[in-house]
């Protein structure tokens, strides 16, 4: 039997392995203006809303002893640039793309290029999977994928997926032509259609011997 992967139910499991987090919150249009405004109580309550998610999305990226630190600067830089904010962006676009470049500037100041590692969730994808196929153990077919892509193309699956950015954000985050994202996005599920696909006839094969 071959198994094949539609794009959406691709996205689901993908979406499954990599844990996907999406930040909701109130309404935040007043808390801006006012921070804007240099209103500090704003502000700190931006913070409160907004910590939990840069911490994640500093975690996926950097080891726990530096993620304090780059926070204080992400914060810092928001801070100092908010009362240029423009009210048509979305304010967690912009402390993505604050956190991210202060990310980098991390590593450059410590001579290292970004880790390109990320665990991923082989227990989340039973509810993508058949459940005929349910004991069969993907971490080797997923763990394949995930060498296969390039530095930029597991950036883009982490901000997709874990981070539950669209491609318009992270666009804006990264500062890399839409068209660009979008053909490294769809060519990294190309080939995790294919990896995924082949992996399973090989173990599937093996079962029925």
């Amino acid at each position: 039997m071959h198994i094949t992967f539609s794009r959406k139910g691709l996205f689901a499991f993908l979406q499954a392995a990599f844990g996907a987090s999406l930040v909701h919150g109130r309404s935040e249009s007043r808390l801006v203006r006012a921070a804007r405004a240099r209103n500090r109580d704003a502000f700190s309550d931006l913070m409160r809303e907004y910590t939990p998610a840069l911490k994640r999305f500093a975690a996926r990226r950097l080891p726990d002893r530096d993620c304090e630190d780059v926070l204080q600067e992400t914060w810092l830089a928001a801070w100092e640039a908010i009362p240029s904010f423009d009210d048509n962006s979305q304010l967690r676009t912009w402390l993505y793309s604050i956190c991210y470049h202060k990310i980098q500037d991390h590593f450059r100041r410590q001579h290292r290029i970004p880790s390109s590692s990320y665990a991923i969730d082989t227990e989340a994808l039973g509810s993508y999977f058949p459940s005929e196929f349910a004991n069969v153990d993907l971490r080797e077919s997923l763990r394949a994928f995930w060498e296969s892509c390039t530095l930029d193309q597991r950036e883009l699956l982490r901000l997709y997926y874990a981070d539950g950015l669209t491609l318009n954000e992270i666009s804006s985050v990264l500062n890399r032509n839409l068209n660009t994202v979008k053909y490294q996005f769809y060519r990294a599920h190309d080939q995790a259609s294919q990896t995924l696909s082949s992996s399973m006839d090989v173990l599937l094969f093996s079962e029925e011997k």
